[in-house]
């Protein structure tokens, strides 16, 4: 076969895999707009919107009457996850409060108890979900159970009792809490391969309607009597067989008479209402694009959520049983048509697979004695402009608890001395800690640049890190560090400033404390609301050997920084932050060791990292780098996010650009606050433009291009350019 996919595919087909698709995109619009004139045979349902604003996603809602307004979960372009008030009779949703952690497409599982007016919510919907109230009366938010891992909730408001599905081990079951709901109570544990979802509990409490799915993939509607279900009785009642189509979010009819859902079993989502007393099942839309998460009221209309393309929208429609309503073509079933042979590509039952005779042995699982040689690749460097070449070994264990590295290169150039001509490197990783041993580091990256992290000497680095809280987006980390250097002639951070006279030997050590909670919206490349913290000691431990006498020098470092931020209203997916950072050290500006050093983007032609690096602390895009040196700071910066532009069509199969982000910033830099004359006061004014790209349709690339001005009082202003391509 050929080496790409796209080259096989024209030495199968004969013809581009570009050519295809846009056969096929002419093919899937004819093909759609069939379905949309099958649909139109007879009369679609109408709509009225109750919101001008298409909600994104959103979750369950409800009435509620005090308000009237509809309570549900929404997340959409332009703004956090959030509980919602939606008002009936128009006008923008009011929102009550974010959503931590929001699901995609359901944002978030909610009931609610209309008679004290309390919102139950979950969230950390993408882990192990916890459950919350929220007051609407006083806006108080309670955390009931952390790391519940329980959904689908359902309000009984007769009997005040909550239902919920809990997942674990990939078996659902459902639970039943009493107040005040701070503990569940093991109901039922379905069998494996068996799902239930979307309860509900009629307004009496006497039952309890959900969806249940079979490993088969046949779908039911099902009825369950409550209290009998609370005694661990779990008989139910098909009301419906859909077949292998999913009946949604079907809820109770005030009058606990009916149960309205939403269902694809016309190929469209339709609103179904099942009558339980005459145990009947009518359609009651003829919908286009589709309706969804019906919210019944004791009004003639009901309210469903449409389909547009920006996200759902809250609408009325006038739900009438219909006789004749068509049905779409499925793609699938039309090429079974034609291929009959695909009938025949049916998988075998997981019954057709005996696990007992397949089942291994366990045994304790050893990660140091695992580990094994994993690559063996050659490697080119650079070392103060000079290229070498070598070999780099990796080994590590099957789970990668441990990892080593082992990096060997020589630069042969003449003009180098001779104990500068071999560059070693070798490290052990484990998810905690690493050690890494060093000798006239070079690196790769040094080929392309202004910025070199090749350095002349050897060196031993310790580091430790710990999570001290992880919970997304909330997370606080702990890192340390101990670093020895000796042979330098550039400090080991700052490659333009040479060591003082009399160098030998520099013990480096400390530790930094780093909190984020930091959010976006669908559609966003970068954080748009949220704050960050960090806050790191250190001391330079220097060895002098001066006139014969070797005497050690310590010299402290103090600084942190808080960045905030927030969307601007009226525009989707953007946001302005504002960065700070300060710092203090000893008062000796003589001394290498004991400054800070400032300047420039920090960002090589080809590099890896963060692409926006000029929002580090010690960055100063204009000028250059290492150029503003001071034993104590102050650094400010506002730094406005543009929305992303999303390109349909731009590059080639192989190299594509997928979108592009803009920011504009601007800073302003002090250094020696304490002393008049060493004082220097700068600001920069800069933008930068990142286009993110995908080589091979699998590695993520970016490419930036930046350009600041720097300006300082007596001094001209300066630029600087920055392109940049990130490869890793």
């Amino acid at each position: 076969s050929r080496k790409y996919f796209a080259s096989q595919f024209r030495h199968v087909f004969g013809q581009s895999l570009n050519d295809a698709w846009k056969e096929w995109i002419a093919f899937e619009r004819e093909f759609q707009r069939a379905n949309l004139d099958s649909l139109r045979r007879y009369p679609t349902t109408g709509y009225r919107d109750i919101s001008t604003l298409a909600l994104g996603s959103v979750s369950r809602a409800f009435v509620d009457s005090a308000s009237s307004s509809l309570i549900a979960g929404i997340f959409h372009p332009g703004a956090v996850a959030q509980l919602a008030a939606i008002p009936l009779a128009g006008g923008p949703p009011r929102t009550l409060h974010e959503v931590k952690g929001p699901a995609l497409y359901f944002v978030s599982s909610l009931a609610f108890d209309p008679a004290r007016r309390v919102v139950f919510f979950t969230t950390d919907n993408g882990a192990w979900r916890d459950l919350n109230t929220f007051d609407l009366a006083t806006g108080k938010v309670t955390k009931l159970i952390p790391d519940g891992r329980i959904g689908d909730l359902a309000f009984d408001p007769a009997n005040r009792v909550l239902w919920a599905v809990r997942h674990f081990n990939g078996i659902s079951s459902i639970v039943r809490l009493e107040e005040p709901y701070r503990n569940w109570k093991l109901i039922w544990s379905l069998p494996y391969g068996l799902d239930v979802r979307d309860l509900d509990v009629s307004p009496d409490g006497h039952t309890m309607s959900a969806s249940m799915s079979e490993i088969s993939g046949r779908e039911t509607l099902r009825l369950f009597d409550v209290e009998r279900l609370a005694a661990q009785d779990t008989s139910s009642r098909t009301l419906w067989d859909f077949g292998h189509a999913i009946p949604s979010g079907f809820v109770f009819t005030p009058d606990g008479g009916a149960l309205v859902g939403s269902s694809y079993y016309t190929g469209v989502s339709n609103i179904f209402r099942y009558d339980l007393a005459r145990d009947s099942m009518d359609v009651v839309s003829n919908a286009e694009t589709g309706f969804f998460r019906p919210v019944p009221t004791r009004e003639d209309s009901l309210i469903v959520f449409r389909y547009a393309g920006d996200g759902f929208t809250p609408a009325r429609i006038a739900p009438r049983p219909l006789t004749d309503v068509s049905a779409t073509t499925y793609l699938g079933e039309r090429l079974v048509e034609k291929r009959p042979q695909l009938k025949t590509w049916i998988a075998p039952p997981p019954s057709a697979i005996t696990l007992d005779s397949a089942a291994v042995a366990g045994r304790p699982y050893r990660a140091l004695a695992s580990v094994r040689l994993s690559t063996l690749v050659p490697i080119v460097e650079a070392y103060k402009d000079r290229v070498g070449a070598g070999w780099n070994a990796e080994f590590a264990d099957p789970l990668a608890f441990h990892s080593f590295s082992l990096s060997g290169t020589l630069t042969p150039q003449g003009d180098l001395p001779g104990d500068e001509r071999l560059h070693l490197s070798a490290r052990y990783r484990r998810y905690d800690y690493n050690v890494q041993f060093q000798l006239n580091p070079a690196s790769f990256y040094d080929l392309f640049g202004p910025v070199k992290s090749s350095r002349k000497g050897y060196g031993t680095k310790l580091g430790w890190h710990r999570m001290l809280i992880m919970d997304r987006p909330r997370a606080l980390e702990l890192t340390t560090h101990a670093n020895h250097w000796g042979g330098l002639e550039r400090l080991p951070d700052a490659q333009n400033v040479a060591t003082s006279a009399g160098f030998d030997q520099l013990l480096s050590t400390g530790a930094e404390l780093r909190y984020r909670n930091m959010r976006s919206s669908i559609g966003a490349a970068d954080a748009e609301l949220g704050h960050q913290w960090w806050a790191e000691g250190d001391v330079n431990s220097v060895r002098f050997v001066r006139l014969g006498d070797a005497t050690w020098r310590g010299f402290p470092f103090l600084q942190g920084g808080l960045d905030a931020g927030r969307p601007i209203p009226g525009v989707k997916n953007s946001s302005l932050w504002l960065r700070t950072a300060a710092g203090i050290a000893s008062s000796n500006r003589d001394e290498p060791f004991a400054n800070y050093f400032f300047g420039g983007f920090g960002n090589n032609w080809v590099d890896k990292g963060d692409p926006k690096r000029y929002r580090d602390s010690d960055r100063f895009p204009g000028t250059e780098l290492d150029e503003i040196a001071g034993t104590n700071y102050a650094r400010g910066m506002l730094d406005w996010n543009l929305p992303a532009v999303r390109f349909q069509r731009a590059g080639t199969l192989a190299l594509y650009a997928s979108w592009m982000r803009v920011s504009i910033f601007s800073g302003g830099l002090v250094t020696n606050l304490d002393d008049d004359d060493t004082r220097r006061k700068l600001m920069n004014l800069g933008a930068q433009a990142d286009v993110r790209m995908q080589l091979l349709t699998q590695m993520p690339l970016t490419f930036s291009v930046g350009y600041a001005r720097a300006f300082e009082r007596h001094a001209g202003p300066r630029r600087e350019w920055m392109v940049s391509l990130k490869v890793l």
